[in-house]
């Protein structure tokens, strides 16, 4: 049986990142490659214009996500293949310092994605 979702959250990366982003998820098992994690287009330039600044990702998920999470961001990063997806220990420090992340208990779901739009000054596109 599949544990429940406990949060909420809400990730985004710039988007020449988006395909080392995707293959960081599916090195930690959360899609298959190539995958498409980040498949949430955005824009954050402030010129009123349509193009493409950013990619997210929005879902519930598990304790165990959140765990996986906390530690990839404080450089505890689980035994992997990580060249096997096309990554290195650099690649994954590289998107952590440029990812924007927020969660929120997953009764807030209804409301969070959008939450998390405004105060990043996102917009979807």
């Amino acid at each position: 049986m599949a544990a429940e979702a406990a949060y909420s959250v809400a990730l985004a990366v710039p988007a020449e990142w988006r395909e080392k982003a995707n293959a960081l998820g599916c090195a930690l098992g959360y899609d298959t490659m190539p995958g498409n994690l980040f498949s949430r287009a955005l824009s954050k330039d402030g010129s009123g214009s349509v193009s493409v600044t950013h990619y997210a990702f929005a879902s519930g998920v598990t304790q165990a996500f959140i765990d996986v999470m906390d530690g990839v961001a404080t450089g505890q990063l689980p035994p992997t293949a990580w060249g096997d997806y096309g990554l290195t220990v650099e690649d994954i420090l590289e998107i952590v310092q440029n990812l924007h992340y927020d969660k929120h208990p997953v009764e807030d779901i209804g409301w969070h994605y959008a939450e998390f739009l405004r105060v990043n000054d996102f917009v979807e596109v």
